[in-house]
Formats: C-alpha cells, structure tokens, sequence
C-alpha cells in the first residue's frame, strides 16, 4: 500500500506543478528588471 501511497504523491505533485506557473523567474524577471514591478 505505501507504494500507491507514494505513487499518488508524485501524481498530486505534477498536478500542483501543471495547475500553478512557477513563481521563481517572474520573481527573477522581476529582480533583473525593475520597470516590470512599477510599469509607470
């Protein structure tokens, strides 16, 4: 049973991955390039 266990977190963790965009490189983005947190 841990197996399946284990199985079915590896499969909700590519769903979370799928559902939500990664946040690391719009936080990069943001660092590197300053207009883009103010456009004004």
């Amino acid at each position: 049973m841990e197996e399946l266990k284990s199985s079915d977190k590896k499969v909700l963790a590519q769903r979370e991955k799928l559902e939500r965009p990664p946040m690391e490189p719009i936080i990069i983005s943001k660092q590197n390039n300053p207009s883009l947190v103010e456009p004004n």
